[in-house]
């Protein structure tokens, strides 16, 4: 956010693609303000799901996690890395996701992807950790019913347990 812009994923449109906003501001405290009034604004003007949830947006979902749960509770270069794992590898992936169409085998295949870009096996853990602490407070807070994360492992972990064939 070099010249004070940020694309920010507000909702979700009719048709299922996700709707985004730039906001502009002279600091990043400043934009990240209207960021937020965006979002709020949207989620405002549109009404819940037909069995009375809201639709809640995996980036918009994380950001509100981050800001309202995890800060102040863990040391600031604890949020600092779990920052960094979300805007370099959970909301790039998950970026359209709505938090409840996020399933077990999506997140295997995110854990993949993962390993395919070369990321090493630490980095999946942390991700996956992150991943599986978020989607808990989800299930907690009653936006669904399982956390999808939990029963996945890193591709290392699970060949290391026997969960995985060996093909060759």
């Amino acid at each position: 956010m070099v010249d004070g812009r940020q694309d920010s994923p507000i909702g979700k449109r009719e048709n299922g693609t996700t709707k985004f906003k730039s906001v502009f501001g002279k600091t990043y405290n400043e934009a990240k303000a209207r960021k937020c009034e965006a979002m709020s604004d949207w989620l405002k003007a549109h009404p819940p799901t037909p069995d009375n949830r809201p639709i809640l947006l995996f980036p918009l979902y994380a950001a509100k996690w981050l800001e309202e749960e995890v800060l102040g509770t863990v040391k600031t270069s604890t949020w600092q890395t779990y920052e960094s794992t979300l805007k370099n590898q959970l909301i790039p992936y998950f970026r359209g996701s709505c938090i409840d169409a996020i399933t077990p085998a999506l997140v295997q295949e995110f854990l993949f992807s993962m390993e395919h870009r070369g990321l090493s096996s630490s980095t999946r853990r942390s991700a996956l950790g992150l991943l599986n602490s978020l989607m808990r407070h989800a299930q907690e807070e009653g936006h669904i019913h399982k956390t999808p994360a939990a029963r996945s492992k890193s591709r290392q972990t699970a060949a290391s347990n026997g969960y995985l064939l060996r093909t060759s």
